[in-house]
């Protein structure tokens, strides 16, 4: 087995990649076949994959942060979707944002009330 593409810094290669385009396919075949549950769970993962990278990458410390951001983002364009009549995509940007809001808000505070962080 080769090991290319990976050096003595990185000898793993990122999981994150491969669950960033599950994420994508997951949440349009959601939308296609008009399952919320299955378009919600798909813009999560990618929500996560992208806060995963991020930390990964060590460009940010705290991935909860990042996911309540990223949710925040997606809760706007969710309002910004319906006010222009695309209702399904719309209304489930709107409930994953909030999930991912309020995961990344009791996280935090989960940590700080552990002192694991």
């Amino acid at each position: 087995m080769s090991d290319a593409g990976l050096s003595d810094a990185y000898p793993r290669a990122s999981p994150w990649p491969p669950l960033v385009a599950l994420a994508l396919v997951t949440s349009e075949i959601g939308v296609v076949f008009g399952l919320r549950p299955v378009t919600i769970g798909g813009l999560l993962l990618f929500i996560g994959s992208v806060a995963g990278i991020l930390t990964e990458s060590q460009h940010v410390t705290r991935p909860l942060r990042v996911i309540a951001v990223l949710s925040t983002l997606a809760a706007v364009g969710g309002l910004l979707l319906l006010r222009y009549e695309a209702s399904f995509r719309g209304v489930s940007l709107l409930i994953a944002g909030g999930i991912g809001i309020t995961t990344g808000i009791v996280g935090r505070q989960l940590v700080r009330w552990r002192g694991v962080a």
